[in-house]
């Protein structure tokens, strides 16, 4: 099966902030800092698009978070 994955995006210039208090879930199996539109990467073998969901929204609820999405 391959990994569900979502994206973050952080406020301009609190990417180590938001870093150093970003909660991870267990539901995530990977987590790598990326350039681009996006800062971070996610990859969770979550069996549901609302469990994905539920992961990015608790880690999007964090300071400095601007937003994120699901590629599924």
């Amino acid at each position: 099966m391959w990994p569900n994955q979502g994206v973050i995006a952080f406020d301009p210039h609190s990417g180590a902030e938001v870093l150093s208090k970003l909660p991870c879930p267990p539901d995530v199996q990977r987590a790598r800092k990326t350039s681009g539109r996006f800062d971070m990467r996610l990859e969770s073998e979550a069996q549901k698009t609302a469990d994905l969901n539920r992961i990015l929204d608790q880690i999007g609820s964090g300071k400095g978070v601007k937003n994120s999405e699901s590629l599924i």
